[in-house]
């Protein structure tokens, strides 16, 4: 298929992106709960609580992505060993057509010929697809949105925004 993952391409750019609006949502959530004020913020049980749902939007996401993903890996992988065998049981039947004609069929043996180099350009294609529903623009585009998503939570601690605000005053100072 023109895509190279076995017509389901698609599949993968609708799984980053949901996994991606999934990610940006709980990061702001994150970030609220970052920068809320907490009763025994100090005590272990609540700080314990507060990272677990920091963290959980992006075990949540990385699970949009693997969990489906895995499983059309699974998919794509039985359909390319099952089209191999078949290729594979197609060549052979026709290198035995060819070997048991003899050369006075000349007409046979060339459309023998061609349906090997027709079978053969398939499996081919077939050696070339990936069995991965992913291509790399949806790989580079969930790193970049996981990794961005990451930093966020950190620039939004009060330490952090601080310093952010004291940088860019200092600068605005300079002119």
């Amino acid at each position: 298929s023109p895509d190279g993952c076995g017509g389901v391409r698609f599949l993968g750019d609708a799984i980053v992106k949901f996994s991606a609006v999934t990610l940006i949502v709980g990061v702001l959530i994150s970030i609220y709960i970052i920068n809320a004020n907490w009763e025994r913020e100090h005590d272990f049980l609540v700080n314990f609580l507060m990272w677990a749902w920091v963290a959980f939007p992006y075990i949540l996401s990385l699970l949009i992505v693997i969990v489906p993903s895995v499983g059309i890996n699974q998919l794509l992988r039985q359909y390319k060993f099952q089209k191999d065998c078949e290729f594979k049981g197609d060549l052979k039947k026709l290198l035995n057509n060819m070997n048991s004609l003899s050369n006075g069929e000349s007409v046979q043996i060339n459309d023998l010929k061609e349906r090997h180099e027709h079978i053969t350009a398939l499996r081919t294609k077939l050696y070339q697809m990936r069995a991965w529903p992913f291509g790399l623009s949806e790989n580079y585009k969930y790193t970049v949105i996981f990794i961005s998503n990451l930093i966020m939570p950190v620039l939004a601690l009060p330490p952090v925004l601080d310093a952010i605000k004291g940088m860019l005053t200092s600068i605005m100072a300079s002119f």
